[in-house]
């Protein structure tokens, strides 16, 4: 025995759907092309063919021409990067922790900062550099 339906088959309206589809998707297409780190320090990074792209959420510091360190836009002394790596880690044992030196630099600037975050109990510890 079967049933049969009399009058208009029932329609699924997704024009509605479509429409918040598209808005999520653009919304997170602007939103994730954000950088983290601040822009206004003015770094030319060394260039190499092996960089990758790195996760967004990773604590920067950032070593400027004249040697000076920042965290985020903030110029910092030694000892202030040291506490903020402390808490950071405390938080987050495994965190990664980019610096980004100018390439003009002194070399010296850079095992400074690589001592600093090792001091704090860092060691998953990355270079910033600018992808040939």
């Amino acid at each position: 025995m079967s049933i049969k339906y009399e009058g208009k088959r029932p329609r699924l309206e997704i024009t509605a759907l479509i429409d918040i589809m598209f808005s999520l998707v653009l919304f997170f297409v602007v939103f994730t092309t954000f950088k983290t780190y601040d822009a206004s320090i003015n770094l030319q990074l060394p260039k190499a063919a092996t960089g990758e792209n790195a996760l967004k959420s990773m604590m920067v510091i950032s070593i400027d021409k004249e040697g000076n360190m920042h965290l985020g836009e903030q110029v910092l002394t030694e000892e202030q990067i040291l506490a903020s790596v402390k808490t950071k880690l405390a938080i987050n044992p495994g965190e990664v922790i980019i610096i980004r030196a100018d390439e003009a630099i002194a070399y010296a600037h850079v095992i400074k900062a690589l001592d600093i975050v090792q001091a704090a109990g860092g060691y998953n510890i990355s270079l910033a550099v600018e992808k040939e």
